[in-house]
C-alpha cells in the first residue's frame, strides 16, 4: 500500500531515491533528507518508491554502461591510429626498391645502415658499405600495441605476465618471417629480452 505523503515528501523522497541509485547507504540518505530510519523503510516498502528507485539504479548503470564503452572505444581508437601510424612505416620502408631486395625487405621491419669508409688512397673515392638489420624496436613496440588493445577490449580475461619464453618465441617467428639468418635472429632475441627488462624496471 502507498505511503501516504506529507509535506514536502515527495522531493525528499526523489532525493532518497537519487541518493539510494548513486549507491549511499541508509545512514547516509538518512542524514541527507532528514528522515527517521523508519519513515525510510515505509519508503522503500512503498511499491511506487520501489519502482521509481529500480528505474533510476537502471538508469545509472545505463549511464555508467555507457561511459565505460565509451573509454574503452576512444582507447582502443588511440591504439589502432598508432598501430596504422607504425603500419605506414612499415609500408614505407617496403616500398624502398632497394630496401625490399634485402631478405625480409617485403615486411618493412628491415632497415638498412649506410656507412662511409674513407680511401687510403686520396685519389679515390670513398667506399660506400652498408648492412641491413632487423628493426627489433618496431617489432617490439607494435607486439605491445596488439597486448594492450587485447586488455583493453577484454580478450585478456586473466592478467598474463609476458615472459622471456614468450619474447624470445615472438621475435625468433618475426625473425623467421624477415629472413634473417640464424645469428642476426640470436641477437634480435638478445635485444627484444633486454628491452624487456628495461620495461619492467
Amino acid at each position: 500500500m502507498p505511503v501516504r505523503s506529507g509535506p514536502g515528501s515527495e522531493s525528499r523522497q526523489a532525493r532518497a531515491i537519487q541518493l539510494f541509485a548513486d549507491g549511499a547507504t541508509w545512514s547516509d540518505v538518512q542524514q541527507a533528507v532528514g528522515v527517521s530510519r523508519s519513515t525510510l523503510a515505509a519508503w522503500r516498502r512503498d511499491p511506487i518508491f520501489t519502482a521509481r528507485l529500480q528505474a533510476a539504479i537502471d538508469q545509472r548503470v545505463a549511464a555508467l554502461a555507457a561511459a565505460g564503452i565509451t573509454a574503452k572505444a576512444n582507447q582502443l581508437r588511440i591504439l589502432q591510429d598508432e598501430w596504422l601510424r607504425t603500419q605506414r612505416i612499415l609500408d614505407e620502408r617496403a616500398a624502398d626498391p632497394i630496401v625490399a631486395k634485402a631478405p625480409g625487405g617485403a615486411s618493412g621491419l628491415i632497415t638498412r645502415r649506410y656507412r662511409v669508409l674513407p680511401s687510403a688512397d686520396p685519389q679515390k673515392p670513398p667506399q660506400v658499405s652498408w648492412e641491413d638489420r632487423f628493426d627489433h624496436g618496431l617489432a617490439f613496440y607494435r607486439l605491445k600495441l596488439l597486448d594492450q588493445a587485447a586488455k583493453v577490449a577484454g580478450w585478456l580475461v586473466e592478467r598474463h605476465q609476458v615472459t622471456i619464453d614468450d619474447v624470445r618465441a615472438d621475435t625468433l617467428r618475426l625473425a623467421e618471417q624477415a629472413g634473417l639468418s640464424p645469428a642476426d635472429a640470436q641477437d634480435a632475441v638478445a635485444i627484444a629480452e633486454r628491452l624487456l627488462r628495461e620495461g619492467r624496471r
